[in-house]
């Protein structure tokens, strides 16, 4: 019969620790916290850190046994995302394909008896995230319940031999010791056996590691091994219709202002405005674009929190309310694209960087979240609670699609293009890229201005090349950047 025992979580519900750890368990948490110290050793980002990602992910599968297809589903997207890893070398991807495997990994464990990432409120997130810390806080007696059993049944009354050997052990240890300091005083060659260059504090770092790989994969498992009983209802907060409604007129007023504005500047108008801030229409067209996309993301928050706390669902108040909440969305994505706008007029300018990349992708992600909600919005019979999980989704679609097409070296390509017609290059941006970017910086020279060729050949000659820490931290953009810099040779 599977132990049960329970642990209170957090806020309202009990969590019921359906099997206690086994050796498949046991097993799963020292591969992975093997592989990460292994990771962490090695000194860089490379395949010891994508074998942990899919060894946990392959252990919640074993070990955890999820009877939720959903939980399955994102463990398998995790093995998928966690290569990524070693094959690009760019912070831009490796940290966001690292945070988003080990978000996919925690999902995967909240979900492993019930649940859908379709099928998420703002309540029910919250009860993932208590479960998953409730469980990350238990997790150094899950692991040591069953090792300190085993500790028990060695050490029980049946088992006399055990302690005599130990006994004879505690004994023997000292006496070995002296003797031996004796004769490896003696003898040089028989000391030499025992010159074994051991680093304290390399070993208390290894521990250390070690113990956190171990602790993340315990509360993992544990995690997956863990089902809830029913949660009390909390409270739930509520703002006046009538509230939401001020709140978006006063929004949507802005916005309009705002488009008021730029069509003005755009039949001519505004140049004394222009003139008041020291800029000219072409400063003006290329300026902004961050705080553009930084009123997009604020917005979005706000008016999924007036939509879930307003409870407008039916009758007059409910149609005011949707047709400002669509308007500010229309309005919204007007932002966006006026932001996108200015982005390309301040890249054929003064080229293309890593940021302002990122910020075309985030304002088309943006775009594609906004029309998401505008259709459960519109549609007052669509349950809502599928919108973060599209939204997640699409952001990870973006990213697995970034990963195979390589940001850096798109980069690279359409400065050298832009280069072809301008003359304007940053060599020395260009060059402290990451390893991503090194193979098509070397294809790109001959496009290029030739006194600018010479400069940022002349930088990648004398880049050093990235240590992998071995077969640990190997990683395959790093190999290909090696590669690449034999021209220089």
């Amino acid at each position: 019969m599977a132990a049960q025992t329970s642990a209170r979580g957090h806020g309202s519900s009990r969590l019921i620790l359906m099997r206690p750890a086994d050796i498949a368990v046991l097993l799963g948490i020292g591969s992975a916290a093997w592989l990460f110290d292994l990771a962490i050793q090695s000194g860089g980002i490379g395949v010891a850190f994508s074998a942990s990602l899919v060894v946990a992910a392959g252990a919640l599968v074993v070990a955890g046994r999820p009877s939720n297809g959903w939980s399955r589903l994102l463990l398998a997207a995790a093995s998928v995302m966690a290569p990524w890893v070693t094959l690009r070398a760019s912070p831009w991807l490796q940290w966001p394909d690292l945070i988003v495997t080990i978000g996919l990994l925690s999902l995967g464990a909240v979900l492993a008896s019930e649940g859908s990432p379709f099928s998420v409120s703002s309540a029910l997130a919250r009860e993932w995230i208590a479960r998953l810390s409730s469980n990350m806080a238990h997790a150094a007696a899950f692991i040591a319940a069953p090792l300190s059993a085993a500790g028990a049944r060695l050490t029980g009354d049946k088992r006399p031999v055990v302690k005599q050997i130990g006994r004879g052990l505690a004994i023997a240890i000292p006496v070995a010791g002296v003797i031996g300091f004796l004769l490896a005083s003696a003898d040089p060659v028989f000391a030499s056996f025992f010159n074994l260059q051991i680093d304290p504090a390399t070993i208390i770092e290894h521990v250390f590691w070690l113990f956190v790989g171990a602790w993340v994969m315990g509360g993992l498992l544990r995690t997956s091994l863990t089902a809830p009983t029913a949660a009390r209802e909390g409270r739930h907060w509520r703002i006046n219709p009538l509230e939401a409604i001020v709140v978006l007129v006063v929004v949507d007023a802005i916005f309009l202002a705002f488009g008021a504005a730029q069509l003005i500047t755009t039949l001519g108008g505004g140049i004394e405005a222009l003139h008041a801030a020291n800029m000219t229409y072409a400063d003006y067209a290329r300026s902004g674009f961050f705080q553009l996309l930084a009123v997009a993301a604020i917005t979005l928050p706000l008016l999924m929190v007036l939509t879930t706390l307003s409870g407008t669902r039916t009758g007059r108040v409910r149609f005011f309310f949707t047709v400002l909440v669509e308007l500010a969305v229309v309005l919204t994505m007007a932002i966006v694209v006026v932001a996108h706008q200015r982005l390309s007029l301040y890249e054929t300018a003064y080229g293309f960087t890593m940021l302002r990349l990122y910020s075309h992708i985030f304002a088309f992600w943006i775009a594609i979240v906004f029309a998401l909600f505008a259709v459960i919005t519109l549609r007052a019979e669509v349950d809502g609670r599928w919108f973060p999980g599209a939204a997640v989704v699409a952001g990870l679609a973006l990213l697995f699609a970034l990963n195979i097409v390589n940001p850096e070296a798109l980069v690279v390509r359409f400065n050298a293009s832009q280069s072809s017609a301008s003359h304007l290059l940053d060599p020395d941006y260009l060059a402290g890229l990451s390893d991503d970017a090194v193979p098509d910086l070397f294809k790109a020279l001959p496009r290029i201005d030739p006194r600018q060729q010479t400069e940022l050949r002349q930088q990648l000659c004398q880049r050093q090349e990235s240590q992998n820490g071995g077969w640990a931290g190997y990683n395959l953009a790093q190999q290909a950047a090696k590669q690449a810099h034999g021209v220089c040779s």
